[in-house]
């Protein structure tokens, strides 16, 4: 039998030294549910980012259609690539080519064939020196397909 001078120690009752008996359960649980908040958020941005290489370009303003690149020929009549970066055209990386006088299609910028998506190889888009005010340089590569017609969406 229990005496009525010692006080009998609850379940529910704090460890000695501590305020707040689940404390650190709460922060444990509060750290796990961050991360996998973070987690899912990064699945879905990459999940969500658009692999449009190859699609045609067009642009969100329809005022704004001659800003993509049209098929041209060189002097001696062979067909030349265009390429062009610009914020209104509706391709993830905003850049378009026209390559050896194709239709323009939406691109991106490379640096081995293996960056691109398949069916596509790197190589220079630019055949003349773009000029100072140019996001691009003559060394530029991009992802292109010979005798390619753009993708509709």
């Amino acid at each position: 039998m229990l005496s009525p001078l010692r006080p009998v120690r609850s379940l529910t009752m704090p460890r000695i030294g501590s305020r707040h008996p689940h404390k650190g359960a709460h922060a444990r649980l509060a750290r796990t549910v961050g991360l996998v908040v973070v987690l899912v958020w990064a699945i879905l941005a990459v999940g969500c980012s658009k692999e449009d290489t190859g699609q045609c370009c067009s642009v969100l303003d329809p005022a704004f259609m001659d800003r993509i690149p049209q098929p041209e020929v060189g002097p001696d009549g062979s067909p030349r690539s265009v390429v062009r970066l610009d914020p209104k055209f509706d391709c993830e990386n905003l850049v378009c080519v026209s390559y050896s006088g194709s239709k323009a299609f939406c691109t991106k910028q490379c640096e081995f064939d293996e960056s691109c998506p398949e069916g596509f190889r790197c190589a220079p888009a630019i055949e003349s020196d773009p000029g100072p005010d140019s996001q691009f340089g003559p060394d530029s590569k991009f992802c292109v397909r010979d005798a390619m017609e753009c993708l509709a969406d």
